[in-house]
């Protein structure tokens, strides 16, 4: 044993990422627009082109494997996502006349958050 990871342990690690990142979506889509998760799944599955079941089948932790795509879809969406969020964060700051150190705080949280959900946290 070289005590490197197996296929299947890594599989199952892209799998988790996968799912903690579309959990992440699915939540924040249910909390900005006062829906159900039954209401908002379809509408975000839409948005970022990862048909329904799948992110259900992720959330329920049913799914053995992802493909390349919607794993490259979940983490393009999350990269979009705390993009505005931090644009939310500066455009915050700066109407309420907060110089550049003010608005770098929440980005810096919100960059940090952002790296441990697409996993280049270390």
């Amino acid at each position: 044993m070289d005590g490197c990871p197996s296929a299947k342990d890594e599989k199952r690690a892209r799998v988790e990422l996968t799912a903690r990142r579309a959990r992440y979506l699915e939540d924040i889509e249910c909390a900005r627009r006062g829906l159900s998760l039954a209401e908002a799944r379809p509408e975000l599955a839409a948005r970022i082109g990862v048909p329904p079941g799948t992110l259900e089948r992720l959330r329920r932790d049913t799914l053995k494997n992802v493909s390349p795509e919607v794993e490259m879809a979940i983490a393009a969406a999350i990269l979009r996502e705390f993009d505005g969020s931090i644009a939310r964060c500066q455009s915050t700051a700066r109407l309420r006349g907060g110089r550049e150190r003010s608005a770098a705080l929440p980005s810096a949280f919100l960059l940090i958050e952002a790296q441990q959900l697409i996993g280049t946290a270390a």
